[in-house]
């Protein structure tokens, strides 16, 4: 009886083929995030539709439907964490906003901050919706994983076509030239964010390759060259580096130290044959000499506006407003405050800081933010004494957040649910320690990563 208390409710026909259409709409649209309707993007209208259908199908089973059992754990911290950021929007309505221009009653206060809270609770959605469509059928994680890599080659596909048209003057949207620089970006707004969405495909692929097996030798490497050749024209250093240090977690996983102590010796080349380190020490020069170029250059929106521009406001922000913050979404309407400014020049663009995680201290507050690090990093915890690849997995959406990724995409989201349904779906392959120093970890052997056994 306590067995069938805790199995899911047999669903039928109907019901397996919502699943499975979930799965194949999420995984497909979530690649898709500059193309979209007006800020709407195609995997949000997929993640409400998913949403009323599971509505409708928890009335049918009387509520009886449970998620697995790693997201029914966790899940009361991922609806506080939404609680919360809501309850931050609604206290931002004392604030004073200064709105850039005219875009629209949707980018204006209140409405800019409960249009990226809605964002951000359907790309949330996205973990319950993969967990609950792939409940606890193993194969159907094995079609996500599959589904997710697909879509990630036609992407790449899609981007190296159109930077080679590019080369014969023809305009396609995969591809976009600026400073005299081709790029590639696929179906994303720049090659930056491009880049680490390739990131996930290729360690997926390689968790299929190593992890499953269930992808034959040479079907990966033409998958892999192609996405790695599609990384290496979006040139995103981001990525570069979050793949770097993916490797690391794997070791770390694995429990390899002797490697991750070579790890600096075997990433050095890596970092001296690509732009990384050139692409990073770009920005710290502009940040530290950011008064003279302003002076140089105070129209010169690459400067006054993104990244560099959010590095300098943002921590005005934060210590001006360091527990409750502004409000998810309003770092547009607050980045022309001339207390913020303190002279520097405002813009009549949409700003914004491009910074992932780090740009939501000043929106959520600093004490918010390290409880969204800590819900986002619950695969992680959970996988520890799984698989390596599995954590590994689970540590991507972090890290993607981390190197820029906004939190209302919901692919990282995505991939949280995959490592949570794997984590549920497969046995522990060792014990966990009862104590953990850095000299036991030191001297520890290797785990031998055994498949993970989704057959």
């Amino acid at each position: 009886m306590a067995n069938q208390r805790q199995s899911h409710i047999e669903a039928g026909p109907p019901e397996q083929f919502m699943n499975v259409v979930a799965i194949v709409g999420l995984c497909l649209l979530c690649g898709l995030t500059d193309l979209k309707a007006g800020d709407i993007q195609p995997v949000e209208i997929w993640s409400l539709i998913c949403l009323i259908g599971s509505a409708f199908l928890l009335l049918k089973q009387r509520g009886k439907v449970r998620a697995n059992e790693a997201v029914s754990k966790i899940s009361s911290q991922y609806i506080l964490m939404l609680a919360l950021i809501f309850i931050g929007s609604l206290l931002s309505l004392r604030l004073k906003f200064y709105p850039p221009a005219d875009f629209g009653i949707l980018k204006t206060p209140p409405w800019a901050s409960f249009v990226r809270f809605l964002q951000l609770f359907l790309a949330v959605s996205c973990l319950f919706i993969i967990t609950f469509a792939i409940g606890e059928k193993k194969s159907r994680l094995r079609l996500a994983l599959k589904l997710y890599t697909t879509a990630a080659l036609a992407n790449a596909l899609w981007a190296i076509v159109s930077g080679l048209a590019s080369r014969y003057e023809i305009d396609l949207s995969g591809a976009y030239t600026f400073g005299g620089v081709t790029r590639l970006r696929g179906s994303f707004v720049e090659g930056g964010p491009f880049g680490v969405y390739l990131a996930g495909a290729i360690l997926m692929l390689c968790v299929r390759r190593f992890g499953i097996r269930d992808i034959s030798l040479i079907s990966f490497g033409f998958q892999i060259t192609v996405l790695l050749l599609a990384l290496a024209g979006a040139q995103s250093k981001a990525a570069i580096l979050l793949l770097l240090i993916l490797g690391v977690c794997y070791m770390y996983f694995r429990g390899s130290a002797g490697v991750l102590m070579l790890a600096p010796l075997l990433v050095a080349p890596l970092l001296l044959t690509t732009n990384v380190y050139d692409g990073v020490n770009g920005y710290i020069e502009a940040f530290v000499g950011f008064d003279r170029a302003l002076r140089m250059r105070p129209d010169d929106a690459t400067l006054i506006m993104g990244r560099i521009m959010a590095a300098v406001l943002l921590p005005r922000m934060v210590a001006e407003y360091p527990v409750a913050g502004i409000g998810i979404g309003n770092y547009s309407l607050m980045r022309n405050n001339p207390e913020i400014l303190q002279g520097l020049p405002t813009t009549s663009q949409w700003d914004l800081p491009g910074l992932g995680l780090l740009g939501y201290v000043a929106e959520l507050g600093i004490p918010l933010t390290l409880y969204v690090l800590w819900v986002y990093s619950a695969p992680i915890r959970m996988a520890r004494n799984h698989n390596p690849w599995i954590g590994t997995l689970g540590a991507y959406p972090v890290l993607a957040a981390l190197f820029g990724v906004q939190l209302n995409f919901a692919y990282p989201w995505i991939i949280s649910g995959m490592a949570l349904s794997a984590v549920a779906l497969t046995p522990p392959i060792k014990a966990p320690s009862k104590r953990k120093t850095f000299i036991r970890f030191v001297n520890r052997k290797g785990t031998h990563p055994v498949p993970i056994k989704l057959a």
